[in-house]
């Protein structure tokens, strides 16, 4: 999926929407609620064709509902629209409420972006406490060693560095049963992971699914929620604290968001919050950990490793959802090369771009936060819609839509 030169995403997009044939009810009686501060003059960004799509996703009912947000580097609100409703079981509320941007849901994988935040955040204090040169070498310490877990010290992964957990290199097992049992803690999660990953390592890919197989720690890439319980071990490690805690200390109440993990040992994919309390993160990552309405989250150096190209060319990708790009600090990395171009099915994305448009993550269903810092924007857009038949993957209507929720949101700042 990932090679040195532009790959071309082709993702087909369904015609047929979630429900019957009558219209959708939009969340007022009057129609979508839309806000557009970006009228083509004076220089502001031109919304007119994510508009127009938006109302194309409406009309052809192609989702049950979504919201979204978007603000310019200065944090102003320049574009919300929301439409529909929120259905889903597991993710919505009960009741099928109106999609607002202030509707709490699950955001899915979205959750991997704020996770990494914290662990970099307790990467710079333990730069400020002087137990790290900086927080590159930070990234690269040894961290298993600290969690004690026999099974994992004589096997591959002793030396593996939360580098490697954060940009799903470290060639563990991609997913775990623990990770989604809440009996559990993270430390037994982790330790269990470790191990289980150590007695796969020399287990035939052939014989199995390869990516439940343990593989040497920087030869393969493999996306799932496994790496981040054994990150959030070593985090509960290093300062004594739960994670709870030091996510409510490090992000939670800084930003002043409604963030909550629902499961303290799926820090993958279990947040509750909302696309405008999302917003908060976003436009505070945007600004280097600095934004204009928050306090400081992370120090540049640690915002720019999150942004930073970590998938070497050499490295073997096992596993990885419909996104296209390459990957970072649990951020992708989308650089649209031929970012002009009318259609983003055409557009090419490169992997190996320095220049990166835009940056941020995915949730399975629809929950896509991202951001330009060369264009100065940052923006959620959020649906929730059921993909129940579609395994660990992402449904290719999801994926269509949020790639051109993204590609048209860019062409208004960049037009």
């Amino acid at each position: 999926m990932r090679s040195s030169a532009a790959l071309v995403l082709v993702v087909l997009l369904g015609c047929g929407g979630p429900g019957g044939d009558e219209p959708l009810e939009s969340t007022t009686d009057a129609g979508p609620v839309i806000v557009d501060a970006g009228a083509p003059d004076g220089g502001a960004p031109d919304f007119s064709e994510l508009s127009a799509y938006l109302t194309q996703v409406e009309a052809q009912r192609l989702i049950n509902g979504y919201a979204m947000q978007v603000f310019d580097r200065d944090d102003r609100l320049v574009f919300e629209r929301s439409f529909g409703r929120c259905v889903t079981p597991g993710v919505c509320p009960a009741g099928s409420p109106a999609f607002t941007p202030t509707l709490i849901t699950g955001v899915a994988s979205s959750t991997k972006w704020v996770t990494s935040t914290v662990a970099l955040a307790l990467v710079d204090e333990r730069v400020k406490q002087g137990r790290v040169p900086s927080v590159a070498a930070g990234l690269d310490e040894r961290v298993v060693p600290s969690l004690g877990c026999a099974g994992a010290m004589t096997g591959p992964y002793r030396d593996l560095t939360l580098r490697q957990l954060l940009s799903f290199t470290d060639g563990l097992m991609a997913s775990h049963a623990c990770s989604t049992d809440r009996s559990q803690t993270l430390q037994a999660c982790a330790c269990q992971i470790l191990t289980d990953s150590a007695a796969a390592f020399l287990a035939d890919p052939a014989a199995g699914n390869s990516n439940r197989n343990g593989h040497p720690p920087g030869s393969t890439y493999k996306y799932g929620d496994a790496h981040h319980a054994v990150v959030g071990a070593v985090l509960e490690k290093w300062t004594g604290s739960s994670f709870e805690s030091l996510f409510g200390r490090l992000v939670r109440a800084p930003l002043n968001v409604t963030m909550l993990y629902k499961s303290r040992v799926n820090l993958a994919g279990s947040i509750d919050t909302s696309v405008a309390d999302y917003a908060v993160f976003v436009k505070a990552i945007a600004h280097d950990g600095r934004g204009l309405e928050a306090p400081r989250l992370l120090s540049k150096a640690a915002v720019e490793e999150q942004r930073a190209l970590q998938v070497a060319p050499s490295v073997l990708l096992r596993s990885t959802p419909q996104e296209g790009g390459a990957y970072g600090l649990n951020t992708w990395r989308w650089c649209y090369r031929a970012f002009t171009s009318p259609d983003p099915m055409q557009a090419e994305v490169d992997s190996s771009c320095s220049e990166v448009f835009l940056s941020g993550h995915g949730g399975k269903g629809g929950f896509s936060p991202f951001l330009s810092v060369p264009l100065g924007f940052s923006a959620v857009f959020a649906m929730r819609e059921d993909q129940s038949a579609a395994g660990d993957g992402y449904a290719a209507e999801q994926v269509g839509i949020t790639l051109r929720v993204r590609f048209f949101t860019q062409r208004a700042f960049s037009r």
